[in-house]
């Protein structure tokens, strides 16, 4: 069936068309169902006459599509143009819904070629220049989300094959990376805004004495820009026995190119390696003969505990 209006041009119908609707500007089919009801199109073969729908719900003023023969709604685009998957009422613009869990596979087919999705703001020309980016980016084979306004930068890079973090680097070079080229300080900040304290855990399996069980390192350049480790903060076990357990830290400073321990503390006390620098020293002891506490005068001050309360003994050298 061929309805001609006027000529579309120098085209032909499609061989497999049964209805061809032909005019030389707008061409179209209208549909008119009464209020309330809705307008279909079916598509059948010899075992389902209906086997899918696509229609329009006049009461909802919704579009629809149903599939194999189910009655079920499997995409919907209400009224205000949210799109729904797996739901008649969407909550946004697309909103995707499944008992078994709802999944998104963005597949480049390409070993080269990203796949992402833009968060924008502002002029429609523009969807790739102001808000975020989140990507994978398949040549370098990383997770990757960037932000900006007017142009995006990289922020956090996560490496497929490591699950390297980098933050400012997209070529993290261990567990969590964060970098900055920059005269200004680089910080990293943990706020508690309650009344509870933040801090930094280092854990480790380690069980055997003598294991280290953690590091803070202090790196920096030497003259030639060479990287080089300058100051060490290291614990250990010491003692392991259940119950009984004890620990030891090691402050360690390069001196003359070699590592020195210049303060160890552990179950014996404090051992110090080289010189004390001090306005004022205390130094406490456990038994009942010599406590030390501080003075206000400069120096190194004794209090002895069997003598009359505040009889401080100076040290002279």
């Amino acid at each position: 069936l061929h309805v001609w209006k006027a000529s579309a041009g120098t085209i032909d119908a499609h061989s497999d068309a049964q209805l061809v609707v032909e005019n030389s500007a707008i061409a179209g089919i209208n549909l008119l169902s009464g209020a309330g009801s809705h307008g279909i199109i079916m598509f059948g073969d010899s075992g389902d006459a209906d086997d899918g729908i696509f229609g329009y719900d006049q009461g909802d003023r919704a579009f629809y599509f149903k599939t194999a023969g189910s009655n079920t709604k499997r995409v919907f685009i209400d009224s205000v143009g949210d799109v729904g998957i797996g739901t008649t009422t969407p909550d946004e613009k697309l909103h995707i819904t499944d008992s078994s869990g709802a999944k998104i596979i963005l597949n480049s087919d390409a070993n080269t070629a990203d796949s992402g999705i833009y968060m924008s703001e502002g002029a429609d020309a523009t969807p790739t220049q102001n808000g975020a980016y989140i990507y994978y980016d398949a040549a370098d084979n990383d997770f990757r989300i960037a932000t900006g306004g007017g142009s995006l930068t990289d922020r956090l890079t996560i490496a497929r094959d490591t699950g390297y973090v980098g933050i400012g680097t997209t070529e993290p070079g261990t567990y969590l990376h964060v970098y900055r080229d920059s005269a200004s300080g680089l910080e990293v900040l943990f706020e508690n805004d309650g009344t509870g304290s933040s801090g930094l855990t280092f854990r480790s399996d380690a069980n055997a004495d003598g294991n280290e069980t953690g590091f803070i390192y202090f790196d920096g350049n030497d003259e030639g820009n060479a990287n080089t480790r300058y100051a060490k903060i290291r614990g250990f076990i010491e003692d392991n026995a259940a119950g009984a357990e004890d620990g030891k830290l090691i402050l360690t400073t390069l001196v003359n190119n070699s590592d020195v321990n210049h303060l160890t503390l552990d179950s014996s006390g404090a051992t110090f390696v080289g010189r004390v620098f001090a306005e004022s020293f205390r130094v406490e002891q456990s038994n009942t003969s010599t406590n030390v506490t501080a003075a206000a005068d400069n120096g190194i001050w004794l209090k002895n505990t069997s003598n009359t309360d505040g009889n401080f003994i100076p040290i002279s050298f």
